[in-house]
C-alpha cells in the first residue's frame, strides 16, 4: 500500500503536468492528469480513512470545474479552475496540519525547469 506522503508527492507532480498541459492546450493530457489526480483523491480517502488529511473530497468541486474547462477546451476557464484547485490543495494542507506545504501555479518556464524534460507536451 502506498504511503500517504508518496501519494501527495505523486499528486503534486500531476498538478504540475496538468497545469502545463492546459497551458499548451494539450487537452488529452490535461484530461488524463486530472483523472489521475481524482484517482489519488479517492485512493487517499479509502486507503487512509483514519489519517488527518486523507479526506481530499474538498478538492472535488475544483476538479469538476477543471474537468468542464478541459472538455470545453477553454484556456481562460481552465486557468481560473486550476487556481481554485491549487487553493483547495492548500486548504487541505492547512486542515491536515501541513500548512507549511504551499502549492502554487508554476511560475518558471516549464520547458527549462521541468522534471519531465524528456517528454513532449505539445499536441501534433
Amino acid at each position: 500500500m502506498p504511503r500517504l506522503n508518496d501519494m501527495m508527492v505523486r499528486t503534486q507532480l500531476r498538478h504540475f503536468k496538468l497545469w502545463y498541459a492546459g497551458t499548451v492546450q494539450n487537452w488529452s493530457l490535461a484530461n488524463y492528469e486530472l483523472a489521475q489526480i481524482r484517482t489519488d483523491i479517492d485512493d487517499a480517502k479509502s486507503l487512509y480513512p483514519n489519517i488527518a488529511g486523507s479526506d481530499l473530497t474538498i478538492m472535488i468541486p475544483a476538479c469538476v470545474e477543471v474537468d468542464r474547462a478541459v472538455k470545453a477546451k477553454d484556456s481562460v476557464n481552465f486557468s481560473i479552475a486550476f487556481g481554485k484547485l491549487t487553493a483547495e490543495c492548500n486548504s487541505c494542507h492547512e486542515a491536515a496540519g501541513f500548512g507549511f506545504i504551499k502549492i502554487r501555479e508554476p511560475k518558471l518556464s516549464p520547458l527549462e525547469t521541468s522534471p519531465f524534460s524528456d517528454e513532449e507536451f505539445l499536441v501534433k
